[in-house]
């Protein structure tokens, strides 16, 4: 039936079809980009996510199963490079509820074009004990487009799936339809899939997959149904804008050709006063915090303290320079910029003004912005530096209170599909004096699944509503590359105790070494715990991707160590981490998952003051499997390698989410024009969206 049905749609479709020359990569119902259940020889578009979920019954099983359920999460981490993860449940089959992973790798160096087929290998199911995989195979696929046609052929290895040749073809018949056809080794399908355009112009698109199978029921189709969306947004502004730059009279008018003038050597005079002044009321009218401007001859010197542009600090840098760019006065040749975090200078950026407002005009002067452009954690003495009156907005004493969302959730565990537990963590934040800080935060469940329920089996995961942590904490830098936190306090809802860290990123950051150790003690002084741990990271800018292994006394007890692979899309990172220890009960268990940590409230915050109402600029969820041993299954929640972190550890209270090094601020400078442009220029569009 449904094989007759495809020509009739086609036919009725031709007259307005919209022919495009590039094919959508979908995923297959196996999870990993493909046609049905065949790969092809693509990958996931590198910063992509796919969530799907299939009610297609295995063949093996089909007939003692009621139905299956299979949730698919797949991730582009790098250009031809793809991982996903596979959940079923198709009880009452046995243990027939199982976690699996697939690999996915386009084979790199082989030039794109007419003729030159493109390769690529897999794996599914890539961990399972002994009996415990059920969809093991390994793959070698070829792909090449013809016209409209995609045809791809490969050999699988099974044992569970793909055991052999297999084939297929994929017709695009619009952007939005694509036909298809394929043998799987085990039986042969059909299918129609439709894509839809972005979803109110986010770049997210949802896909509907319908197959059947000609070997099977042909009249009892199965179905996919899945969302397509980008892991974070780059804010790339590179559109030219007229940048006016101060007259002398304090008027402003166009800004002069980009070409830099010659250097001004007289000393800045009473009639820039107003220049200096303008530029004064600007940062703190903004919002900034801590503000400081002065001068020495012809070098400015503006020092800030961010607390309002909380999805990158790189926001407020371009913030800050487009004032300084828009205010300064001409005599001026030089700025530099400080930034501060609770009254404490970290960074410290050199660049010369007529170059700044030349890259703020034209975003093909980029390379001249980044030749001139210094950039330091050593941050220079004031000494001899002439201060402007007017500055302040002191950040001490002042308030904010944090609201986000708190979420636990147990997948594919012995008792349940998917169970969770939501909460509100209100966080409540007051600074005190230079560097120092009291945090306090509660705990509200609000809903949960009936797991959670009293007698249930994750009742004891479920904390009464109440505060969960009260501690002071002391930021201190004994040198320009080494921070320190040092914290005391309640440091869980039911244990007091110390947690301190110190970080150390010599040079210009691409390499940072920490230590972290957290002592707690139960309120009947019995319970005591120590976690004590080492870590080194490293940072690889052209992918911004950061590799970091831990290793030490975790605060599960076990001792072990940590891999984590992590990178960032736009304000968006994926960790993918591998965790191998040996636990309380004396033997040793792995685990692997991911991580996602993005900011949960506005790009711009409201302006700090008495208090200050906000979400989240790091909110994290992550999950995870052990990997299994002979005779076990892939079960999620495993309980190693769990840390007890600092609240606002020094690499995201002072570092930007590690993402303060001046490798990073090189390659994301574009980012501080389309802050300048949605925050600063009166009138200009927001950036488009890609």
């Amino acid at each position: 039936m449904l094989l007759r049905c495809i020509p009739l749609v086609l036919l009725l479709l031709l007259p307005s079809l919209s022919w495009g020359s590039d094919f959508h990569n979908a995923l297959s119902l196996q999870g990993f980009t493909g046609l049905l259940n065949t790969p092809n020889a693509e990958t996931i578009d590198e910063g992509t996510i796919y969530l799907t979920y299939s009610n297609q019954k295995e063949p093996e099983r089909r007939y003692r199963i009621t139905s299956e359920d299979s949730v698919n999460l797949a991730l582009g981490i790098y250009d031809g490079v793809e991982l996903s993860g596979r959940f079923f449940d198709a009880r009452p089959y046995g243990n027939g509820r199982d976690l699996s992973g697939n690999a996915k790798l386009r084979i790199p160096f082989i030039p794109r074009g007419p003729y030159i087929p493109t390769f690529a290998v897999g794996i599914q199911d890539v961990y399972g004990g002994h009996n415990a995989s059920f969809l093991k195979t390994k793959y070698a696929v070829a792909s090449e487009e013809l016209w409209r046609f995609r045809f791809s052929l490969g050999y699988g290895t099974g044992p569970d799936r793909m055991k052999g040749t297999f084939g297929g073809v994929e017709f695009k018949a619009a952007d939005w339809l694509y036909l298809l056809a394929e043998d799987d080794t085990t039986e042969k399908n059909v299918g129609v899939r439709l894509i839809s355009p972005s979803v109110f112009g986010f770049p997210a698109h949802i896909h509907l997959t319908v197959k059947s199978s000609l070997d099977h029921e042909p009249l009892h189709p199965e179905f996919a149904a899945g969302l397509q969306l980008p892991l974070g947004l780059d804010h790339n502004y590179t559109k030219p804008i007229p940048v006016p730059t101060p007259a002398p009279d304090g008027k402003q008018t166009e800004a002069p050709s980009p070409a830099i003038p010659a250097a001004v050597k007289a000393a800045p005079t009473p009639a820039d006063a107003a220049g200096l002044e303008r530029l004064v009321k600007s940062l703190t009218g903004d919002g900034f915090q801590n503000v400081r401007v002065g001068y020495l001859g012809t070098l400015l010197l503006v020092e800030y303290e961010n607390a309002r542009y909380d999805h990158n600090e790189l926001d407020a840098m371009g913030v800050v320079m487009g004032y300084v760019q828009l205010d300064a006065p001409a005599p001026f040749e030089t700025v530099r910029m400080v930034e501060r975090k609770k009254g404490i200078s970290v960074l410290q950026i050199e660049a010369p003004i007529p170059v700044l407002r030349a890259f703020f005009q034209d975003a093909s002067n980029l390379e001249r912005l980044q030749d001139n452009l210094k950039i330091s954690r050593e941050v220079a003495d004031t000494t001899g530096f002439t201060f402007v009156s007017g500055g302040g907005n002191s950040s001490y004493l002042t308030t904010s209170l944090w609201v986000y969302p708190g979420l636990k959730a147990y997948v594919g565990t012995e008792v349940g599909v998917y169970d969770y537990l939501i909460s509100v963590k209100p966080d409540f934040y007051v600074n005190l004096w230079k560097g120092a800080f009291l945090d306090m935060r509660a705990d509200i469940p609000v809903t949960w699944s009936r797991n959670f329920d009293d007698g249930k089996a994750f009742r004891s995961d479920r904390n009464s509503a109440g505060v969960e942590r009260v501690m002071v904490l002391q930021a201190i830098k004994p040198a320009d590359t080494v921070m320190m936190m040092l914290g005391a306090g309640l440091v869980t809802t039911e244990s007091y105790g110390t947690a301190n860290e110190v970080s150390w990123a010599p040079g210009d950051g691409t390499h940072r070494f920490r230590l972290l150790h957290v002592y707690t003690t139960g309120q009947d002084k019995q319970d005591k715990k120590q976690e004590y741990l080492a870590s080194y990271r490293y940072l690889y800018t052209p992918l911004d991707l950061y590799l970091q292994g831990t290793a030490g006394k975790f605060m599960t007890q076990d001792r072990g160590a940590t891999f984590e692979i992590k990178r960032f899309w736009g304000d968006t990172s994926l960790t993918v981490f591998y965790k191998n220890a040996v636990a309380t009960d004396n033997r040793n268990h792995q685990a692997a998952g991911i991580q996602f940590d993005l900011p949960l409230t506005f790009r711009k915050d409201m302006k700090p003051g008495l208090v200050q109402l906000r979400g989240t600029d790091d909110w994290t969820y992550s999950q995870e499997t052990s990997i299994a041993k002979k005779n076990s299954l892939n079960w999620l929640g495993t309980s190693i390698g769990a840390r007890l972190e600092p609240p606002f550890s020094t690499e995201n209270l002072f570092f930007n989410r590690d993402r303060l090094s001046e490798p990073y601020i090189r390659k994301h400078l574009l980012r501080l024009r389309d802050a300048y442009v949605r925050y600063v220029v009166p009138g200009e569009p927001v950036t488009p969206l890609p």
